[in-house]
Formats: C-alpha cells, sequence, structure tokens
C-alpha cells in the first residue's frame, strides 16, 4: 500500500477482523475484542510464506504445461 498524496514511502497495510455472519457489511472491527486471533493468522501467514519459498508459484505468461526449473 503507498501513500502518493502524502508523499512518504509505502505504509503497512492494518489487520482487520469482521464477523461476516453477524455483520456483513463489515462496518465494525472487532480485532480489539479478540487479541487472540493476530498470533493465529501470524502464524498461518508465516507458514504459507514458508511454503512459497519452498514451492514458488508458476510465473504469470508461463508455458503450459509448466516445468519449474531444477534445483
Amino acid at each position: 500500500m503507498y501513500a502518493p498524496e502524502a508523499g512518504g514511502p509505502p505504509v503497512p497495510p492494518l489487520m482487520r477482523l469482521f464477523n461476516l455472519l453477524s455483520d456483513p457489511k463489515e462496518d465494525t472491527d472487532i480485532k480489539d475484542a479478540n487479541p487472540w486471533v493476530q498470533s493465529v493468522t501470524d502464524r498461518i501467514l508465516n507458514e504459507f510464506n514458508a511454503t512459497i519459498q519452498r514451492y514458488p508459484h508458476v510465473p504469470p505468461n508461463a508455458p503450459d504445461p509448466y516445468l519449474p526449473p531444477k534445483k
């Protein structure tokens, strides 16, 4: 995320948490009332990032079928 109107460096995205069953319009951020969620989502995101380091995504416009480079 970048704030060009501020002329500053990119701003990291803020985590927001919504209960889509009771608040489908995403009006009320419930992150502060549920601080435990941050550690769970951080763990899931770290595991995902480790996975894509080991198994990189297929590059855009790659031929089909895609053959990854040999290590």
